[in-house]
């Protein structure tokens, strides 16, 4: 993480220290969020009421709110409607985690041979996920009146996201337990496009509404492994081929600033609620045939996060 850390300010320095022979105006600004995830197929077991087939509800992994950070710097001709934009998102890594226990439980995600059915136990999920962009935008006012501005954005869009998930079943007939083991990680490169809109009124407070997408040329690295705990011994072990896709992501925001100068200095104080959308973007291993043991698909998965964020900018 250091180092794409390193790049953002290096990046971020260079730019401020060529244009400092020019007239220009520059701006900061750092946004704390608080966002509850989403990830299609969160079902890891069946706790069911019957032996004799599933019969009972679903389990999923638990579903929390997380903290994550947001960087911006920028900078804006003066007598110019046109401003250069560096955004760095950052999600430390975090965890989801949740254990069932009953008389009969019917595991979904692990190798078909030997089967697991009507289990007797704890079975236990652990999710582990890493997020993190870097965008850069050429920011554009197209309206730019007293109450009210429009821009458009266009630049590039740098993602990174990471699940390493571990499962635990009980394997009663074994007198053992099965550990799966399953990572998926996505990184990629694409151009980005945005639209921000703000309404002020009363002076000195600020309505905004911001959309930006990026596309991502990106490559998914999975793997799959399960094994008995008892004896280590592998039961399967599989990491697929590089692929290339394009995984389209959206960051939707809407908010409430109050805007004050203060010196020589604007500040800029927000609050409002965020979407972030990565479209089918981790993907995971199933296997589903007992009497075909190689016969097995992906499952695509988007991740989603959204929740309310607090913002303070200031502009010189």
């Amino acid at each position: 993480m250091r180092r794409y850390n390193t790049i953002f300010l290096l990046l971020l320095l260079t730019t401020f220290s060529h244009l400092s022979a020019f007239d220009t105006h520059f701006y900061l600004s750092a946004d704390l969020l608080y966002m509850q995830h989403s990830i299609d197929q969160p079902e890891f077991v069946i706790d069911s009421t019957s032996t004799a087939l599933p019969d009972g509800e679903r389990a999923h992994n638990a579903q929390g709110y997380h903290f994550g950070y947001r960087a911006e710097g920028g900078f804006r001709l003066c007598d110019s409607l046109t401003e250069v934009v560096v955004r760095w998102t950052y999600f430390p890594n975090f965890s989801e985690n949740r254990k069932v226990t009953g008389a009969a439980l019917f595991p979904t995600l692990n190798f078909p041979e030997p089967f697991l059915n009507d289990e007797n136990g704890t079975a236990s999920i652990s999710n582990r996920f890493s997020v993190r962009f870097i965008d850069g935008f050429l920011r554009q006012k197209i309206v730019d009146s007293r109450c009210y501005s429009l821009s458009l954005l266009g630049g590039v869009q740098y993602g990174y996201l990471k699940l390493r998930e571990k499962v635990e079943y009980p394997d009663n007939d074994n007198s053992t337990v099965r550990n799966i083991d399953s990572t998926s990680r996505t990184q990629g490169l694409g151009p980005a496009i945005g639209v921000e809109s703000h309404y002020r009124f009363l002076g000195c407070l600020q309505f905004i509404s911001d959309l930006t997408s990026g596309w991502l040329i990106a490559d998914i690295d999975k793997n799959y492994r399960e094994t008995r705990a008892s004896t280590s011994a592998t039961l399967v072990n599989v990491t697929d081929d590089k692929y290339w896709r394009l995984i389209p992501t959206i960051d939707l925001r809407l908010g409430l600033n109050y805007v004050r100068s203060l010196f020589c200095l604007q500040l800029n104080l927000g609050v409002g609620y965020e979407a972030i959308v990565a479209w089918k973007a981790i993907e995971n291993v199933y296997f589903v045939d007992s009497n075909n043991l190689g016969s097995s698909f992906n499952k695509e998965r988007t991740l989603t996060m959204q929740g309310p964020y607090a913002h303070l900018g200031i502009s010189f």
